[in-house]
């Protein structure tokens, strides 16, 4: 029993110099103590950019005239070309023999 409790003894004195000469090296070192970080210096993210309110209603008003002109655009194929076409069958119907006096 006596060596065994001596045996723990110096392993425990042991212990107690292998973690001073741990801690001082890690002072030489500069190395951090196991479970703390070094804060690391990061580079700041770059700001979000942001558009003024007069960009803003540029680009508004560019895509109003844009869709504008596409509803202009859909809205003229839409109609029906019934001018002309209505033209053309005057144009093409027979004429009614004239009444004889």
């Amino acid at each position: 029993m006596k060596d065994i409790r001596q045996i723990i003894s110096e392993l425990e004195q042991q212990q107690d110099a292998i973690t001073r000469a741990i801690a001082a090296l890690r002072e030489v070192g500069g190395a951090a103590a196991p479970g703390v970080r070094k804060k690391v210096a990061t580079a700041a993210a770059p700001q979000k950019r942001r558009i003024s309110p007069e960009g803003r209603a540029r680009i508004s008003a560019a895509a109003k005239a844009r869709w504008a002109a596409e509803r202009a655009k859909k809205a003229a194929a839409a109609q029906p070309q019934t001018g002309k076409k209505r033209a053309a069958r005057k144009r093409n119907r027979p004429q009614p023999a004239p009444a004889a006096a």
